[in-house]
């Protein structure tokens, strides 16, 4: 219902999910490993914490600027 927080989980998503895809590809590419799923869905899961703190730290930081009126 507020559309700032809902930005939070889609940043997330997007950020995990390239992140995962990416590390998998590089991982193929460079060394000829194929993750696993269960590797994928560790490196998925770490990356979406990793999304959504970043997506809180951009909110917070946009936050403190409009109350300093930039």
């Amino acid at each position: 219902m507020i559309p700032a927080y809902g930005v939070i989980p889609k940043i997330a998503v997007a950020y995990a999910g390239t992140y995962a895809v990416g590390q998998a590809i590089y991982r193929w590419c460079a060394n000829g490993e194929k993750l696993t799923p269960e590797n994928l869905k560790s490196l998925y899961v770490a990356a979406f914490k990793r999304g959504r703190e970043v997506a809180q730290a951009i909110l917070s930081k946009r936050k403190a600027l409009r109350a300093l009126g930039k």
